[in-house]
C-alpha cells in the first residue's frame, strides 16, 4: 500500500514536472517571440528615424532656400519701387513735354494763320492790276503815315 503511494506520487511529481517543463519551453517560445517583435520593431523605428532625419534635413535646405528667395525678392521689390519712381517721374515730364508741345503747336499754328493771311494780302496786292495797286500802296502809305 505505501508502495503503491509512493509510486503515485512519483507519478504525480512526474506530472508536475512534465507541466512545468511544457510551461518553461512555452514561456521560452513567447520570449523569443517577443524578442523578435521588439527587433522588428526596433528596426522600423530606426527606419523612421532615418527618414525623419532626411524630411528634417530636406525641410531645412528649403527652409534656407526660402529665406534666399525671400532675400532676393525683397531686393527686386525695391529695384521696381526705384523704376516706379524713376517712371513716374519720366512720365510727369512727358506730360509737361506734350503741355509744352500743344501750346507750341497752337502758337504755330497761330503764327501759321498770320503767314498765310500775309500771302493772302500779298497774293491780293500781286493780282491787282497796276495802276490800282499804286494807289493802294500810296493809301496804304497815306494810312501809316497817319
Amino acid at each position: 500500500n505505501t508502495v503503491e503511494q509512493a509510486k503515485n506520487e512519483i507519478l504525480r511529481f512526474q506530472n508536475l514536472l512534465n507541466e512545468s517543463v511544457l510551461n518553461v519551453q512555452f514561456h521560452q517560445q513567447e520570449n523569443q517571440n517577443l524578442k523578435l517583435n521588439h527587433e522588428q520593431m526596433n528596426t522600423l523605428l530606426n527606419e523612421k528615424l532615418n527618414e525623419n532625419q532626411i524630411l528634417n534635413f530636406t525641410l531645412t535646405q528649403i527652409k534656407q532656400q526660402t529665406e534666399n528667395v525671400n532675400s532676393q525678392n525683397h531686393q527686386l521689390l525695391i529695384q521696381l519701387n526705384e523704376k516706379n519712381e524713376h517712371i513716374e517721374l519720366l512720365n510727369e515730364k512727358v506730360v509737361q513735354l506734350n503741355q509744352q508741345y500743344v501750346s507750341e503747336k497752337i502758337n504755330n499754328r497761330d503764327i501759321n494763320d498770320d503767314c498765310n493771311k500775309d500771302i493772302n494780302n500779298i497774293y491780293k496786292l500781286n493780282s491787282q492790276p497796276k495802276s490800282t495797286q499804286s494807289n493802294e500802296s500810296q493809301s496804304t502809305e497815306t494810312q501809316s503815315n497817319e
